[in-house]
């Protein structure tokens, strides 16, 4: 320290006394910002772990601002700095591989001051929070973004419901999704993650993805949920319902709940998904049947051979030419085919030839929220809480605080 301020004594020019000691603070200042680590620890409130890439061979990794690469299991510091340029995270023979640095450990925690960037699918994506890697038994790495539950709804909403609907709409949005979000961190919590990033959990694309508006309802409903009879529900929500939601034990083990039975929807005939065609060839569907893992050959003919209360498809007959036949359930059926072809389960089939025509009503599972009427109810002046009373019957709104981790 002495040999520093003699150092510092040393100038070429007379410096007037205001102007060394103004010299000095600047100085230490930046001595201590250059000895001192960042401080920078999760948020207090309930963090959602996302994973954003699975059985990735590279995790192509940047960090902007300060970071740690931690040891989670016993908190102990392997690596700091205060920026990380672009490098390659890989599962190495001893554990996992940041650039030259192996670190002999099945998984590691990326701290960040500000936020870290991914290339996925060729793509940079900033996501806040912190990112766990995990080696996996197949010696490979599953990245887990580690983050607020505010922020992790910030990162969906503008991939779940359009920023140009109406505000109301779009609230309604942000306490489906944080409650969704929540309800699957509790069912999950033994899992190395909560929610994926995809259509199978929620759309979410990190930083990247916010906007104002998304952003405002947000903070306009923070720490709101949904409950029902003091507990946090699933809270699905789906594009276009087609006139009516769907009861969610006809999709999926769960039993049966009150909010979830489904209703009359009233709001969403204006959806350009309301009605639906699409033609496919036989060849085509044995093709997407095959690549799903049922054991078809040609297809003669497919037929409905049981609808549940709400019109959608329970079970279908497929007649094979060897005069066998094949029974299939509506939501398989669709899933194989993909949920953008066969937009839900409300069809009616019309065999023309080698060709079938589906004509349906509706997009997506049905379950919950229908998002078109939401945005018409908001049309109508209706306000975010009537619209998740209308597409949640009996549910009540809470907040986060009220329940335990």
């Amino acid at each position: 320290m002495l040999l520093w301020f003699n150092q510092l004594l040393i100038v070429r020019q007379p410096m007037k006394v205001k102007h060394f000691f103004l010299y000095l603070f600047l100085a230490l200042l930046g001595m201590s910002c250059a000895t001192a680590t960042f401080m920078w620890t999760e948020d207090k409130s309930e963090i959602i772990r996302v994973a954003v890439m699975q059985d990735a061979e590279h995790v192509f990794l940047e960090v902007q601002g300060g970071y740690k690469v931690m040891d989670p299991a016993l908190g102990h510091i392997l690596m700091e700095g205060r920026h990380l340029s672009l490098v390659d995270a890989q599962a190495s023979e001893r554990g996992i591989r940041i650039g030259e640095y192996d670190f002999s450990l099945p998984r590691i925690r990326i701290e960040t001051a500000r936020d870290f960037t991914l290339i996925i699918y060729n793509k940079k994506r900033r996501f806040r929070g912190n990112l766990d890697l995990i080696r996996t038994e197949k010696k490979k790495l599953l990245a887990v973004n580690r983050l607020p539950i505010e922020s992790y709804v910030r990162g969906v909403l503008y991939h779940e419901i359009s920023h140009r609907w109406p505000m109301e709409a779009i609230k309604a949005q942000a306490v489906a999704t944080r409650t969704y979000a929540l309800y699957h961190k509790r069912l999950h919590f033994r899992r190395e993650y909560d929610l994926t990033n995809d259509i199978y959990s929620q759309v979410y694309g990190g930083r990247t993805s916010e906007c104002l508006r998304t952003n405002l309802a947000v903070e306009r409903t923070e720490g709101q949920v949904l409950t029902y009879q003091g507990h946090l529900i699933p809270a699905y929500f789906h594009a276009t319902c087609g006139g009516k939601t769907e009861d969610v034990t006809e999709l999926w083990d769960h039993e049966p709940l009150a909010p979830l039975k489904g209703i009359t929807c009233l709001f969403c005939q204006h959806s350009p998904h309301f009605h639906w065609e699409k033609e496919l060839t036989f060849k085509e569907i044995e093709a997407a049947l095959r690549a799903a893992g049922f054991s078809v050959r040609t297809i003669e003919n497919i037929r409905v051979l049981d609808r549940n209360n709400s019109g959608r498809i329970k079970l279908l007959e497929i007649t094979l030419t060897d005069e066998q036949s094949r029974l299939i359930s509506g939501k398989d059926f669709r899933h194989a085919l993909g949920p953008n072809r066969i937009k839900s389960n409300s069809f009616q089939i019309a065999v023309e030839g080698n060709k079938v025509r589906f004509t349906g009503r509706g997009w997506g599972h049905g379950v919950g929220l229908c998002q078109w009427g939401a945005q018409m109810m908001a049309e109508k002046k209706h306000d975010y809480q009537d619209i998740l009373q209308y597409y949640y019957p009996g549910t009540t709104i809470a907040s986060i605080n009220s329940f335990g981790p």
